[in-house]
């Protein structure tokens, strides 16, 4: 009998002992469940508001023979304070550049999945196609333009005297037909096509003492390139540059960026 009363006063204590031990185990439990809620809360609370960034692209071929100043060009464009003299020609093919404007279009969006608010900006940004003068390099861009999604087409010309030749045979009929087909292949039509008559500050100065009167001399002279063009592309804008001395520079990069972004900057298409 004794043994018996023994064994049931131990396994009281046995099962004591484990329900004190179960109690510590839901009470960790609970504390360390606490403890797991406030993080994610904290967490929660920090990443409340967070913004991700996104870009709206637009892809910018700039083509034209070689020596018309392409690469000038671009550089007055994406790199202000760099010497436009000190410009080295494009290699074969092309080189890419990527312009970010600064204004950007917002939007906050509540996700339920994990109860915070999340911000997504939209850059606006241009991709340039800087392309060779060669015509080893319009492969490249032909295929490029009718991969293009979103895009801009800029024709730069020389108007130096006596240089009308080069243009025209670079923008021959058999160019432009290949543009053509290449353009019929994109997903959508070109948002807006340029052509620049760069080195405005090479033009005699007797032509340079009207502005108006230059762009016109500048389109006489090369009626055959910019008929050519003309054929393709309809009435493209045109302005008479210079990327050295910075003439036009500013209202052609004006009506550039209108095709990509609002007066704040922000893209138009995102």
């Amino acid at each position: 009998m004794g043994n018996v009363s023994w064994t049931i006063s131990s396994l009281n204590t046995a099962l004591g002992a484990f329900s004190a031990l179960a109690t510590l185990i839901a009470a960790l439990l609970l504390v360390r469940t606490e403890s797991l809620r406030a993080r994610l809360k904290k967490l929660q609370e920090l990443c409340d508001g967070i913004t991700f960034t996104k870009f709206e692209d637009t892809s910018v071929f700039i083509l034209g023979p070689r020596t018309a100043g392409k690469t000038s060009v671009v550089t007055a464009w994406i790199h202000i304070w760099k010497e436009v003299m000190k410009v080295s020609a494009t290699p074969v093919d092309f080189v890419e550049h990527r312009y970010q404007f600064a204004g950007a279009s917002y939007e906050a969006v509540f996700d339920n999945s994990v109860g915070i608010n999340i911000g997504k900006r939209t850059h606006a940004r241009a991709i340039i196609y800087d392309y060779a003068g060669e015509d080893a390099a319009l492969p490249s861009a032909l295929e490029k333009i009718s991969q293009a999604k979103q895009y801009v087409i800029i024709f730069v010309l020389t108007c130096e005297p006596e240089k009308e030749r080069l243009n025209a045979e670079y923008f021959n009929t058999n160019f432009l037909k290949r543009m053509q087909n290449a353009l019929g292949k994109a997903e959508q039509p070109t948002l807006a096509s340029f052509v620049l008559f760069n080195k405005h500050d090479l033009l005699s100065n007797e032509v340079r003492l009207d502005d108006d009167s230059a762009l016109v001399h500048s389109k006489t002279r090369n009626e055959v390139a910019l008929g050519n063009i003309r054929a393709v592309f309809g009435q493209p804008k045109t302005f008479l540059v210079s990327a050295e001395t910075g003439f036009g520079i500013s209202p052609f990069l004006r009506a550039l960026s209108a095709c990509m972004v609002d007066a704040e900057g922000a893209p138009k298409n995102a």
